[in-house]
């Protein structure tokens, strides 16, 4: 290995890890965004949802409040609720 190559490598190695974090952070966040209405819909078959409302509420508030505010947001998940609970 040259010089040259051994002092590219450490740039290489931080721009694939900043990569790698990108791509699991958007994966994080669009399970998230996804994720709602079929969390709600599994903990009402366990028979679970009462025991754990408030926590689920809680950690959903963001995106109930999208929801109460941008149309398209709203829509997409009563389409969910229709899909899932009904």
């Amino acid at each position: 290995m040259t010089h040259e190559e051994k002092s590219r490598e450490p740039a290489e190695r931080s721009t694939n890890h900043t990569s790698r974090g990108a791509v699991i952070f958007v994966a994080v966040l669009a399970c998230y965004i996804l994720s709602p209405i079929p969390v709600a819909w599994g903990l009402m078959r366990l028979e679970l949802y009462d025991h754990v409302q408030t926590s689920y509420e809680t950690f959903y508030a963001p995106l109930a409040y999208l929801a109460k505010r941008v149309e398209f947001i709203d829509s997409f998940y009563e389409w969910q609720i229709r899909r899932f609970l009904f």
